[in-house]
């Protein structure tokens, strides 16, 4: 039983023997007793406290206020220089793990004496280092540097894409000054539709609806934007930005971390002797190859969009209005037009009664067959009866 141990059994033991204690009632008194001593230890302390009030004059104060000044200074120079070496040399640990992952044996040794480290690194399976260290390569990712920062806001990435909807009168006209106006301004057409929507051939009228898609650079962008307004009437228009400074830097900042890292594989497999080392490197090589080309498509891409914006335009034919205004009539037109409303009138009448005499000829000739025989009968019977009435 160590000495914790036996420790802790006293205590149980005295928490057993403080249990089997019977209880007692307090004497009289205790209480008001107990509170007084309490409130003159409360006077006593009180006391106390204003003695060293009175003991700590402002030049007492100064001199104590100085020394735990000096005594910080001292702790923060000790801890410092301890904080940044284990700092770096976690750092170096990272990478030479990056590198063991790819057949590279980099052994790190540290030693630190009185709160300065000093860290050596040696290569196992390579004669003599590469005239470029692993650290240069590290920083370069780990650190961006100050002008890139600044050149980023004076030079942002803003992608600008329109939206214009049109409706004009002559389609193919409208259609080559849009491409006129692009090409002048140094930019260009990259795509265009169009179809007949409607057609009447007896007019020789065709109408047309369609869309141009404008890249144009971002310096005439406004200008292209407000001259196509005026070619025809606007029916709708949109607009918006896309700001890609960011990713754009940080993609910029990968290229150049994958291009080192690639530099620093070649050149250790021009030392590389075996074949498991040489085969991993290869297949690092091609996932940084890869890794590079996607992102150098995707800032080109990138490039292309923000030095020329995109004008989306969709255009309508419409036919032309001609606008008739009514002219007051005298009263010699106004009895002619009558007259020759009650002749067309009447024309259609009798039009209209000989179609329909036509469509029912057999039914009125029943009609005229059946309703005559009734009407023969019923004289003939009229006729009889009113001999028989005079006889």
């Amino acid at each position: 039983m160590n000495r914790k141990s036996e420790e802790l059994y006293g205590f149980d033991e005295i928490e057993k023997k403080l249990k089997s204690l019977p209880e007692r009632e307090l004497p009289s008194g205790f209480h008001s007793s107990l509170m007084s001593k309490i409130y003159n230890s409360k006077e006593e302390g009180g006391m106390k406290f204003n003695e060293l009030v009175r003991f700590l004059k402002p030049k007492t104060i100064g001199v104590a206020v100085a020394a735990v000044l000096l005594v910080a200074a001292l702790i923060h120079t000790t801890v410092t220089p301890n904080y940044n070496t284990s700092q770096i040399s976690d750092e170096m640990a990272t990478g030479s793990q990056m590198y063991s992952d790819a057949g590279v044996d980099l052994k790190m040794s540290k030693s630190f004496n009185g709160g300065a480290g000093v860290m050596e690194q040696r290569e196992a399976d390579f004669a003599q280092a590469p005239s470029t260290g692993f650290t240069d390569g590290y920083n370069t990712k780990s650190i961006q540097p100050e002008n890139q920062i600044i050149k980023a806001e004076e030079n942002l990435k803003i992608i600008k894409t329109a939206n214009v909807t049109l409706e004009i009168l002559d389609f193919d006209g409208v259609i080559a000054t849009i491409r006129n106006l692009t090409t002048d301004s140094g930019g260009y057409v990259e795509s265009s539709s169009s179809y007949i929507y409607e057609s009447h051939p007896d007019k020789n009228e065709y109408l047309k609806r369609g869309n141009i898609k404008l890249r144009v650079p971002k310096e005439k962008y406004e200008d292209i934007k407000t001259q196509v307004g005026n070619i025809g009437k606007v029916i709708s228009t949109s607009e918006g930005t896309e700001n890609v400074t960011e990713v754009y830097i940080e993609a910029e900042s990968r290229i150049k971390t994958l291009e080192i890292e690639q530099e620093r594989l070649l050149e250790i497999m021009k030392k590389a002797t075996k074949v498991e080392e040489l085969i991993q490197l290869e297949e690092r090589l091609s996932e940084l190859r890869t890794q590079l080309e996607s992102y150098k498509s995707q800032v080109k891409n990138w490039d292309k969009l923000v030095a020329f914006s995109t004008i989306y335009i969709d255009l309508t034919q419409v036919r032309s209005q001609e606008l008739i205004y009514p002219v007051d009539k005298n009263l010699t037109e106004r009895i002619q037009e009558s007259f020759v409303s009650s002749i067309n009138n009447i024309k259609t009448d009798i039009e209209d009664l000989t179609v329909w005499i036509a469509g029912n000829f057999i039914g009125i000739v029943i009609s005229i067959i059946v309703y005559g025989a009734l009407i023969i009968i019923i004289i003939v019977g009229i006729k009889k009866a009113y001999r028989k009435f005079k006889k």
